[in-house]
């Protein structure tokens, strides 16, 4: 349970990290333009 969270936690802040840094507005579009194709 606790390592689950744990996990969980981690990979939100990879996420925002990776957000943070590569998040660029035209990235973003180009990823969610191949998600919705």
């Amino acid at each position: 349970m606790q390592r689950s969270a744990s996990v969980s936690s981690v990979v939100k802040k990879t996420l925002k990290d990776w957000f943070y840094h590569r998040g660029h507005r035209e990235e973003l579009k180009s990823i969610f333009c191949f998600w919705l194709v």
